[in-house]
C-alpha cells in the first residue's frame, strides 16, 4: 500500500473510531447552550471555540462524524446490495432481466442526483432514515452497472463453463463461481462511494434538510456563513473535517484500485 493510501486509511481509521467514542470523548453535551458565550474563541475551555448559542464546537464536530459515518456506510451497505443484486441478474440471465435492469437505470439517471435527493428528503421530511434512503436510490446504480460488465465478461469464461457441465444451478454459479470474482471494484466504488454520501448528506444539512436535533458538518457550515468575519472559526473547523474526511476516502479509494487492480499493478511492475 502506498504512503498515500496510508494516510487516507489512518483518517478513515480514526473517523470510525472518533464516531464511536463521541460521547465519551466529547468535552461538553453537543447541546448545550451558553448565549452569554455565543461565538467566542478557540480557547483552553472551548479548544474550537463556540457558535451562535455558545454551544462548544468541538463537542459538536466529534457528534457530526457520527452523522457522517453513519449516512456514508448506510447508504453504500444499501447501494451495493441492492447494485450487486440487481446487476448480477442483469448480467448472468442477460435479455430481459438485462434489458428491465438497464432501462430503469436509463429512467434514474435522467434526474440529477443531488435535486432527487433534495426532492425525496423534503417529501419524507428531514431525518437521518430518510436522507439514507433519498441517498440510496440513485446509490445502486454505478454498482450495478459495474458487477453487470464484469458479469456479461466472466459468465462466457471457461471456468463457468465447466461449473455448468459438472451440474451446478444458476444461484450456485452466480454466487461461488462467478461473484467472488467482482468483489475488486466493488470495493473500490464503495470507498468513493461512501465519500459521496458524506459529501451529498452535508449539502442537504447545509440546506436545512439534515437530521434534526443532531449535530451536522453541514448543518454547522450553514451556521457559520453569517459570522464568517467577526467569527469564522464557527465554519472553518466544521469544513475542515468534512475536507479531511472526503480527501481521506479518496486516498483510501485510490490506494485500493491501485492495489486491486492488475492493470493498475501492471504498471507499477519495473520493467
Amino acid at each position: 500500500m502506498t504512503p498515500v493510501a496510508r494516510i487516507g486509511l489512518a483518517i478513515v481509521a480514526t473517523l470510525v473510531v472518533v464516531a464511536a467514542a463521541a460521547p465519551h470523548i466529547a468535552p461538553q453535551d453537543p447541546n448545550t447552550q451558553h448565549l452569554a458565550e455565543h461565538l467566542r474563541s478557540p480557547s483552553s475551555t472551548h479548544l474550537l471555540g463556540q457558535d451562535r448559542t455558545g454551544r462548544d464546537i468541538l463537542s459538536r464536530v466529534l457528534f457530526g462524524a457520527r452523522v457522517s459515518v453513519l449516512v456514508g456506510f448506510a447508504t453504500v451497505a444499501i447501494s451495493v446490495f441492492v447494485g450487486v443484486c440487481l446487476g448480477s441478474l442483469a448480467g448472468y440471465f442477460g435479455r430481459l432481466v438485462d434489458d428491465a435492469v438497464m432501462r430503469t437505470i436509463d429512467v434514474l439517471q435522467a434526474f440529477p442526483g443531488i435535486l432527487l435527493a433534495i426532492a425525496l428528503t423534503a417529501v419524507l421530511g428531514p431525518s437521518l432514515r430518510n436522507i439514507v434512503l433519498a441517498l440510496s436510490v440513485l446509490g445502486w446504480i454505478g454498482y450495478a452497472r459495474i458487477v453487470r460488465g464484469q458479469f456479461l465478461r466472466l459468465r462466457e469464461m471457461e471456468f463457468v463453463s465447466a461449473a455448468r457441465a459438472l451440474g451446478a444451478g444458476d444461484l450456485r454459479i452466480i454466487l461461488h463461481h462467478i461473484l467472488p470474482n467482482v468483489w475488486a471494484p466493488v470495493i473500490v466504488q464503495a470507498t468513493f462511494g461512501v465519500a459521496a454520501a458524506i459529501l451529498a448528506e452535508a449539502s442537504l444539512s447545509f440546506l436545512g434538510l439534515g437530521t434534526q436535533g443532531m449535530p451536522s458538518w453541514g448543518g454547522m457550515l450553514n451556521e457559520g456563513i453569517d459570522f464568517l468575519a467577526e467569527a469564522p472559526h464557527v465554519a472553518i473547523f466544521p469544513g475542515l473535517a468534512l475536507m479531511i474526511t472526503i480527501l481521506g476516502l479518496n486516498f483510501l479509494g485510490d490506494g485500493l484500485r491501485d492495489r486491486l487492480d492488475p492493470r493498475m499493478r501492471a504498471f507499477d511492475t519495473p520493467g
